[in-house]
């Protein structure tokens, strides 16, 4: 056997999981165990290289509070094309993980919003500006909030959950950044993102549904602690 081989088999060994191990990991991952989301984000990086699965995992295990996971989401986010978020995003959760070199990370981060970010001058000019439709100014200012909330604003991602789907009518949207308001600690939103999960058919989505609702419960929620106090009551 080559070094080569004997090396491969050694990764295949460590990271490898079977069928039942996956299921039971992947509970425990949406429960809120660390290590579990671990296992699940190695085994597919590593060996299956599904991308979509361990994007999946690596987030899971952020919101559940690891370290290196939230380091490693930030990574996998840097080297993502063209999908909508991520880079901005990338930021705030390599300042989570605790990290002391983030250089990199803000380097990036100004360059994705070359188009985008407004200078505080720029944007005073801009809005003094009457001549300026309200739409056009709707957007700009709708822009800088995603821009606080990607950086971990929590009421500014709270604000966007309810515009979007108050004012737009768009739940897709308004879903999306009430699970960024829920990563951001904001208890209205991990209610919010919690009991959707709840309504969802799969069981997945309900074992992550109360992870988001012990959270918000934690951040002083009493709607949150209402409702799991009915979930109770209804199971037995």
């Amino acid at each position: 056997m080559s070094e080569i081989q004997a090396d491969y088999i050694s990764v295949f060994t460590e990271f490898d999981l079977t069928r039942n191990e996956i299921e039971i990991y992947s509970i425990k991952a949406l429960m809120g165990d660390c290590d579990a989301a671990l296992r699940l984000a190695d085994y597919y990086e590593f060996l299956t290289h599904n991308n979509e699965c361990i994007y999946f995992w690596l987030l899971i295990g952020a919101e559940n509070g690891s370290s290196v996971l939230q380091s490693r989401l930030a990574y996998n986010m840097l080297n993502v094309e063209n999908i909508r978020d991520r880079k901005e995003r990338s930021v705030y959760w390599i300042e989570k993980s605790g990290v002391e070199d983030i250089s990199t990370f803000k380097e990036i981060w100004f360059k994705s919003f070359d188009d985008t970010c407004v200078e505080d001058k720029k944007f005073k000019d801009f809005w003094k500006n009457k001549q300026v439709p309200l739409s056009l100014l709707m957007d700009k200012i709708i822009n800088r909030i995603k821009q606080n909330a990607l950086l971990g604003k929590n009421n500014d991602s709270y604000k966007l959950s309810t515009y979007y789907l108050n004012n737009k009518n768009d739940k897709k949207e308004a879903i999306y950044w009430s699970r960024i308001g829920a990563q951001n600690e904001n208890e209205k939103c991990q209610y919010e993102y919690g009991k959707y999960l709840l309504i969802k058919n799969d069981e997945y989505s309900k074992i992550r549904g109360l992870f988001w609702i012990r959270k918000a419960i934690n951040n002083g929620s009493a709607e949150a602690e209402i409702l799991l106090n009915e979930i109770r009551e209804n199971e037995d």
